[in-house]
């Protein structure tokens, strides 16, 4: 008869780990102060995540013969926020023309909603225990404070809707993980792990409406 049962956590170890593709949605409001400066407000529903490779080492007990056995399996970890973009934007083309290109850049506000683990075996032992792996999840705080910076191209394509694409990247500021003891004071290789600062890159395909304010405003 087998028995399989975990070591202590200190014997699980981490292989490699690679950022997953993710989506996001929302909607945006702005004002333009000028033919070329204005400000917008962002409301993004997104979900990041990664995914890495672990190796868990189980005990087994056949009979008489004892020892370890190797379980291999991908752990994916999706973290879902809602972000809060406050940006400022440059036009480099002039008003008259139906094209525009904006800079835009300023802080975004993310909000942990929810995060959540799946995991997948790359051996036998691995596919035979990844449906009931449970692991402890990192303790990610509930805030996450960066800057983005992108570019949107956009086109008018009748009377005040616009069509855009945009394409940025965002970079946060502090550790994501609320475990500072264990993330600044650790000296082993963990320490890498403990750290994780949220960046990504993103595009964006939309609709956009220029509400008339003036009569006489022309587009």
């Amino acid at each position: 008869m087998t028995d399989n049962s975990p070591l202590p956590a200190y014997l699980r170890d981490v292989n490699s780990t690679e950022l997953l593709n993710g989506f996001i949605w929302g909607l945006h409001v702005g004002y333009n102060f000028s033919n070329r400066w204005g400000i917008e407000a962002q409301l993004q529903f997104t979900n990041e995540g990664y995914k890495e490779q672990l190796e868990l080492l189980y005990h087994f007990q056949d009979d008489a013969i004892a020892g370890t056995r190797l379980a291999a399996v991908e752990r994916y970890r999706n973290y879902h926020y809602t972000r809060i973009p406050l940006l400022a934007h440059y036009n480099f083309l002039s008003k008259s023309s139906t094209w525009g290109i904006r800079l835009m850049a300023g802080p975004n506000l993310g909000i942990l909603t929810r995060q959540s683990s799946d995991y997948a075996g790359l051996n036998e032992l691995g596919k035979e225990v990844a449906p009931t792996l449970d692991l402890e999840d990192k303790p990610f705080k509930k805030m996450d404070l960066g800057f983005q910076v992108g570019i949107r191209i956009q086109k008018q394509v009748y009377q005040h809707f616009h069509l855009f694409l945009e394409a940025a990247a965002y970079q946060g500021f502090s550790n994501t993980i609320n475990r500072p003891d264990l993330a600044y004071n650790e000296p082993t290789p963990s320490y890498y792990y403990q750290n994780n600062i949220n960046r990504h890159m993103m595009a964006s395909i939309g609709v956009q409406y220029a509400l008339p304010l003036s009569k006489n405003r022309s587009h």
